[in-house]
């Protein structure tokens, strides 16, 4: 009986070591976040999205490119000149002019002032037409989001 028990101790603990040793410990930091989306307003010719809990956030980098664009090829700007003003993140026309019809999607990515706190990614989606701006929503390929919501949108 004992020697049944070592048999099938042994080979589970050694999968179990396995298995620490190719995916790591499961720590708070290696939890998969999911992206939040913002809803597009337009608000004196700032382009502006909602971002709740913002009191210690700034913001870490933000790309804004037409949809369909591969991420090799994403422009990305690191440290941009926005603030969070009023839980809002407005984009003015001196940062980038969305003066040519078609779909944008904008990401920015918030990193907190305080360490305890992990980073955040916001993403939007909009549409010009004659210099009107609407706010879609983003493809699933566009943002990481969970499966039941994914499925409820389609």
């Amino acid at each position: 009986m004992v020697m049944n028990v070592k048999r099938i101790t042994v080979p589970l603990l050694c999968v179990f070591i396995s298995m620490l040793a190719i995916t790591g410990c499961p720590e708070k930091g290696y939890q998969l976040r999911f992206d939040e989306e913002g809803v597009i307003t337009v608000n004196n010719g700032n382009v502006c999205f909602p971002v709740p809990d913002s009191a210690y956030y700034r913001v870490g980098a933000i790309s804004i490119n037409p949809r369909g664009t591969p991420s090799k090829d994403e422009k990305i700007i690191f440290d941009p000149a926005l603030n969070i003003v009023n839980e809002h993140l407005c984009i003015p026309p001196t940062f980038y002019q969305f003066d040519r019809d078609g779909s944008f999607f904008i990401r920015a990515i918030l990193i907190s002032t305080q360490k305890s706190a992990p980073p955040r990614k916001i993403v939007s989606a909009l549409e010009v037409e004659g210099r009107h701006i609407t706010s879609i929503r983003p493809d699933d390929s566009e943002m990481a989001r969970p499966y039941s919501e994914m499925l409820r949108n389609q």
